[in-house]
C-alpha cells in the first residue's frame, strides 16, 4: 500500500493496522531524545476567565521525571492566583491530518460510519485541586474537520458563493474524572459524550479519510482546581482508536447491541 503522511501544526503521529480489524493513531506520547521542545508538539493552549486577571499558563514543558508509560509526559503549569472567587478556565489539544491515497484511518472498514466505534485514550494527572476533591473534573471535545467541506457537500456555509472552504463538520463533547495526584487512565467512546453536530446540511459520522483532520481538547476549570499557582496537568499516550465490531445478528447499527435503534434502521 502506498502511503504518504503529512501532518497540521508539525504534530508527528503514526498509524497502526492489524489486519483489517483495528486501527489505531498515537497522536502523542512525547518520547524522544531530551533536551525536547519547550511547548506541545503541533498542539496548543488556551485559558481565560474572570476576575482581576485570567489565569496565566506558566510553564509548557516535556518533562522525565514522571510519566504513566514510557519515559516522557507533557506538563502544564497554570497561576490562577489573581482569578480568586471567579471562574476561569484552561486546557490543550491538538491536530492530526491524514492526507495521502490510503492513508485514510478505518476508511472502507465495517462500521466506519459508527461513533460507538471509535474511541480516544489518553493518561492525565492532576495535581492542585487544594485536597477538596478525590478526583477532578475534565471535559474535552473532539471533531473532523474537511479542507474541502463546502464542494464536498455542496453547502456555502459561509455565504460566499465560492464553495471553497472547509469547516467542522462532526464534532462529540466528553466529561471525565481524574483521581488527584495518580496517572488516571482514561477511555472516551465517541458516542459517550453529547449527540454529534453538523454544520450544515448532515453528513456521514465520523469518517477518518484521506481529506480530513481530526482536532481534540482537553480542558479544566474553577470548579476543579485551586486558586492558587500550583495547578499542573500532566498528560501521556494520546490515541485515537478503531475497532470494528464484532457482528451480532440483528445489530444492523454496528454498535455492538440489538436495541430499538436497529429496529429502526430496520
Amino acid at each position: 500500500m502506498r502511503h504518504q503522511t503529512a501532518t497540521l501544526s508539525a504534530l508527528v503521529a503514526t498509524l497502526f493496522l492489524a489486519g483489517n480489524a483495528w486501527a489505531q493513531v498515537t497522536v502523542e506520547d512525547f518520547e524522544g531524545p531530551l533536551p525536547g521542545p519547550s511547548a506541545y508538539p503541533g498542539g496548543y493552549s488556551f485559558f481565560g476567565g474572570g476576575g482581576p486577571e485570567p489565569p496565566v499558563v506558566v510553564t509548557e514543558q516535556i518533562i522525565d521525571t514522571d510519566a504513566a508509560s514510557g519515559l516522557q509526559s507533557y506538563e502544564v503549569t497554570v497561576d490562577a492566583t489573581n482569578s480568586a472567587g471567579t471562574y476561569f478556565y484552561y486546557g490543550l489539544g491538538g491536530f492530526h491530518g491524514f492526507f495521502g491515497e490510503g492513508f485514510g484511518f478505518a476508511e472502507g472498514m465495517e462500521g466506519q460510519n459508527n461513533p460507538a466505534n471509535y474511541r480516544m485514550t489518553f493518561d492525565l494527572r492532576v495535581f492542585g485541586n487544594d485536597g477538596e476533591q478525590a478526583a477532578t473534573p475534565v471535559g474535552g471535545a473532539v471533531g473532523i474537520y474537511k479542507g474541502d467541506y463546502e464542494a464536498v457537500y455542496e453547502v456555502d456555509v459561509d455565504g460566499d458563493e465560492l464553495f471553497e472552504s472547509g469547516f467542522d463538520i462532526w464534532h462529540s463533547t466528553f466529561e471525565a474524572s481524574v483521581t488527584d495526584n495518580e496517572w488516571t487512565h482514561i477511555v472516551w467512546q465517541l458516542n459517550s459524550g453529547t449527540a454529534p453536530t453538523t454544520n450544515g446540511s448532515p453528513v456521514p459520522t465520523p469518517v477518518f479519510d484521506d481529506a480530513s483532520a481530526i482536532f481534540f481538547q482537553i480542558y479544566f476549570n474553577s470548579g476543579g482546581f485551586g486558586t492558587d499557582a500550583n495547578n499542573i496537568v500532566r498528560i501521556d499516550n494520546v490515541a485515537l482508536e478503531f475497532v470494528v465490531p464484532t457482528t451480532t445478528p440483528g445489530d444492523f447499527d454496528d454498535d455492538g447491541d440489538v436495541d430499538g435503534r436497529d429496529f429502526l434502521l430496520w
